[in-house]
């Protein structure tokens, strides 16, 4: 069978993510007083997982992998980042006990997965569309894996906050504040961005009408302002603690 469209592009990307990883690797390895277990670390488990899904992607024994694939690259991306921070030379980076750290990062992503179905299911699917698209998307399904994703997003911002106050000697305030403020400015763009589409609809094209007749225009409606009051303060509150972050990253 060959490879589709999405089955290049993940290998690409994936290529080009270790090409990045092993030039970072490469400057770990150079900064002598740097912590031998997170020089380990990153081979051990970085290098393993990607060849792991290159692989099951290459040989098509892995067919099913996308959301799998979307949380594999946002730990790519912490790892990268953190990574950074250990070759330059950041000193509260190199006191976090990156072990914990990366298990909480990994948590973090599984969690965004499930926090983003649990929001789609409530507020899109029930609110604006009903329940009748349940039995097509396996709802209790969606729901539950939503709960404890939630779950784990929730533990995984506490474990975050604590590894990084124990890097900061307790300095470090309202991380997982920060942490949460990255996933809740893109649910609160989507939902503004849905109280547009509902609003333009309901003036010019009326698709959404013709298309599901239970459509709730009042909700949709109050989404775009409202989205756009709580985007714009999670900007506001990420533009501060970033300013406070800077003081230890």
């Amino acid at each position: 069978m060959a490879l589709g469209a999405f089955d290049i592009v993940s290998l690409i990307l994936i290529l080009v993510i270790l090409g990045v990883f092993i030039f970072l690797y490469i400057a770990t390895w150079t900064v002598e007083d740097l912590p031998l277990s997170h020089k380990i670390f990153y081979g051990a488990f970085f290098i393993p997982l990607s060849l792991l899904f290159f692989c099951g992607i290459l040989l098509q024994f892995i067919t099913d992998y996308t959301f799998a694939f979307v949380i594999y690259v946002f730990i790519a991306v912490q790892f990268l980042l953190f990574m950074i921070s250990d070759a330059s030379g950041e000193e509260t980076v190199r006191k976090i006990r990156i072990g914990r750290f990366i298990l909480y990062v990994i948590g973090y992503g599984i969690g965004i997965v499930g926090v983003l179905f649990l929001y789609f299911t409530v507020f899109f699917d029930v609110i604006l569309f009903g329940t009748s698209s349940f039995s097509e998307f396996y709802a209790d399904r969606v729901i539950l894996f939503g709960i404890v994703g939630t779950l784990f997003f929730l533990v995984s911002l506490w474990g975050i906050a604590t590894e990084e106050r124990y890097g900061t000697g307790g300095r470090m305030k309202g991380s997982a504040f920060f942490w949460a403020n990255i996933v809740f400015m893109i649910l609160f763009f989507g939902t503004a961005w849905m109280g547009l589409l509902s609003i333009l609809d309901l003036l010019f094209w009326h698709k959404l009408l013709l298309t599901w007749s239970y459509f709730n225009y009042i909700a949709g409606v109050l989404y775009l302002p409202i989205g756009l009051l709580l985007l714009i303060l999670s900007i506001v509150k990420m533009k501060r603690d970033y300013r406070y972050r800077k003081q230890f990253y």
